[in-house]
């Protein structure tokens, strides 16, 4: 029985690391890691979610766990470390995994739209090599996307620009319209003390 027990320890070990390594290969390059719950969900159900994930650009597959952490800590960063909180925050319970390259704020407003209506659940996400827990990155998706949110930072610049010169006018006019006020009164003050030692003279 023993004997029987590590021939199939022996071959489930290579099959493993060749299931990692395989995963590994597929995320790498990419910098968005988006962890879900599928439990409820059905075959037709998921393939819905997975090909309107692949519009987004984004890769929606089931994984397990264990593979997955290993797959992962050849992918990231050697400088990303996960607690173990957080490595049971991501892979508790039934996990699918979406990954992609580039902005992740439209893969997670997608799931926020349709939370009421599918039991799919966020579990939270590694986005450019750091953590977010499941609360964190619903308060991402409710914000607007970066182009937008960059859009309107450069809006505020470019009025920022054009009213620059009137403020930079104000700046340097205010200062010189009070100089030029005390220097009106000291005349009249110097001229009404010569039209005063003037008149003296004269009587």
């Amino acid at each position: 029985m023993q004997g029987k027990m590590q021939d199939y320890v022996a071959r489930a070990n290579p099959y493993k690391r060749t299931q990692v390594v395989a995963l590994a290969d597929q995320l790498k390059g990419l910098n968005s890691y988006i962890f879900t719950d599928y439990r409820g969900a059905s075959v037709t159900h998921m393939g819905e979610v997975r090909a309107e994930l692949e519009k987004l650009g984004a890769r929606y597959q089931v994984i397990k766990n264990r593979l997955a952490i290993r797959a992962l800590k050849q992918v990231l960063d050697e400088s990303l470390t996960l607690s173990a909180e957080h490595i049971s925050e991501l892979l508790r319970g039934p996990t699918a995994l979406v990954s992609l390259q580039g902005d992740a704020h439209s893969t997670l407003q997608y799931f926020v739209s349709i939370n009421a209506q599918s039991p799919i659940s966020l579990k939270g996400a590694i986005l450019d090599g750091l953590f977010h827990g499941k609360e964190e990155i619903e308060a991402m998706a409710s914000l607007p996307a970066r182009r937008i949110l960059l859009g309107r930072l450069l809006g505020l610049l470019q009025g920022a620009v054009r009213q620059f010169p009137a403020l930079l006018y104000q700046l340097v006019a205010a200062p010189l319209r009070t100089l030029q006020a005390i220097a009106d009164e000291n005349e009249a003050t110097t001229s009404g003390s010569s039209a005063t030692k003037e008149n003296k003279k004269k009587k």
